[in-house]
This record gives C-alpha cells, structure tokens and sequence, in this order.
C-alpha cells in the first residue's frame, strides 16, 4: 500500500506491485505465437458493449490512491481501449452515413432541377415554320 501523504520528492516502496512479467503470455500475445498484435486485429475478437465499459468503469473508484494488481488492471484497460475503439468505429460508421446523406441530398437536388427544367422545354409551345417553298 502506498500512503495517502507523500512528501515530494520522497520515494516509497510500493507493496501488492506486480511487474509484467514478459515470460507470462498476455491473451493478446499468447494468441499471436509471441509477436506483437496488431491493435484493430482485435477488436473483432472483443464486441463492443457500452454496458461492460460502463461496468468497468464504475470498478475504478475515484481519487484511486491504492495500486490495482496488474492482471485485473490490464483486464480493466484492455477493456477500456475495446470500448473506445468500438466508440471510435461507430464515430467513423456515423461520420459516412452523414456524408452518404449528403451526397443523396445533392443528387436528388441536381437530378429535380434537371427534371424541371426538362417539364418546362416540354411545355413551351413548338414554333410553327412556315412553309419553305414559298408559293
């Protein structure tokens, strides 16, 4: 346990600190054979939901002065970084879907007024040509 008071520039020893240990293979690790993983490679892995972000954030008290062990911290930012990913994703999703609209709203615009100008040159009288042979 670390205490509430610390002088500054004073060190403490930390008590219940785990160091990560980089033989112990994280999920995201031991799935990829040891390499690195790419990050948007995941998230398929892990559905997004708002209710277990929710979740997790509620388990982090506020004004945290105590150290969380590491593999429950890990689980709860690996979490965390789903969620803003899967927020992120949605944002994107959302973002194209507007400009899709957009996109329709000028066509339908362009594709009317072609449409009334053509009504109109329909409606407008022929000129009647005399004859050409003139007799």
């Amino acid at each position: 346990m670390v205490p509430d008071e610390v002088a500054p520039g004073e060190t403490h020893p930390a008590v219940n600190v785990e160091a990560p240990n980089l033989e112990q293979e994280s999920p995201s690790v031991a799935s990829s054979g040891g390499d690195l993983v790419d990050d948007a490679a995941c998230t398929s892995a892990s559905p997004f939901s708002y209710a277990e972000l929710e979740d997790k954030l509620k388990q982090i008290p506020p004004g945290l002065t105590t150290i969380i062990p590491s593999a429950k911290m890990f689980e709860m930012v690996e979490t965390l970084v789903s969620g803003l990913r899967g927020m992120a994703q949605q944002r994107d999703l959302f973002s194209d879907l507007l400009r899709t609209t957009d996109y329709m709203k000028a066509f339908v615009s362009r594709h009317k007024n072609s449409e009334d100008q053509l009504r109109l040159r329909l409606r407008r009288p022929k000129p009647v040509y005399p004859p050409l042979g003139g007799e």
